[in-house]
């Protein structure tokens, strides 16, 4: 048999970075300059979305999926899925990517590769291409 070797997928890192931008530091800049500003009650309440922001843009970094010898697994926004390789149907992309599963467990979709509204077409045609790597690789997973 050959040795497996575990690959990851995760957006390219201008988008990660945009990401944590956008969901981190333009409103933790807000936040903390709106909470001095105003004083008193709302310093506390800025400084905890502040931590809360931050630790969605922490979570943003790291979305990807991994396909191990045993297991694909998606990490995404608020949880991390382990999905066996024998339950692995088949990969698809229908404004974004996910997995469909052979237990009839329905589809489960990756954070990491969802589009959102207006999304760019290099985008776009970069969560094809890794859709396209990930069905060959369960092809050649199967035989």
């Amino acid at each position: 048999m050959i040795a497996f070797m575990a690959r990851t997928w995760q957006p390219p890192l201008w988008r990660r970075i945009a990401a944590l931008i956008a969901f981190t530091v333009f409103p933790d800049a807000a936040l903390i300059t709106g909470g001095i500003s105003e004083g008193g009650p709302a310093l506390p309440l800025c400084i905890v979305a502040t931590v809360a922001l931050t630790a969605l843009g922490t979570r943003l970094w790291g979305l990807r999926i991994v396909l191990d010898a045993d297991e694909v697994r998606v990490v995404n926004l608020f949880h991390t899925l382990p999905i066996p390789w024998s339950q692995v149907a088949r990969f698809g992309y229908d404004d974004g990517l996910w997995i469909r599963r052979r237990d009839g467990a329905g589809e489960h979709r990756v954070s990491a590769f969802t589009e959102g509204r207006g999304v760019l077409p290099a985008v776009r045609r970069a969560n094809y291409q890794v859709l396209h790597e990930l069905e060959t690789a369960r092809k050649k997973r199967l035989g």
